[in-house]
């Protein structure tokens, strides 16, 4: 048992803003943190630079399938970035996220 974070790229902020929202509402998430950024990466032999939105959500491991098959349904991108890594917090924190999301 444990919490994990995914870290979602988007093109703009309002799908950023968008499928964080249905992640919440759906209880797949407890939260999310969307911010600005500036990426750089290849794509079809070229190396593009673009801004984009991260979107940082906060989870239990019980629903790393769900939120996956819910951005992928949501994303506009063709390989959109879904990645997601094990987190430890505050006591505190994770029983709030345990208690925010389906299990």
């Amino acid at each position: 048992m444990g919490i994990v974070v995914f870290y979602i790229t988007h093109p703009s902020e309002e799908q950023a803003k968008e499928i964080a929202s249905a992640l919440i509402k759906e209880r797949y998430v407890a939260c999310a943190n969307i911010y600005p950024v500036g990426s750089e990466y290849h794509w079809n032999g070229n190396i593009e630079k673009e801004s984009e939105w991260v979107s940082l959500c906060k989870t239990s491991y019980d629903n790393i399938e769900r939120v996956e098959r819910l951005v992928k349904s949501m994303h506009s991108y063709d390989v959109p970035c879904i990645t997601y890594w094990d987190a430890t917090a505050n006591v505190e924190y994770e029983k709030w996220i345990f208690k925010s999301v389906l299990r």
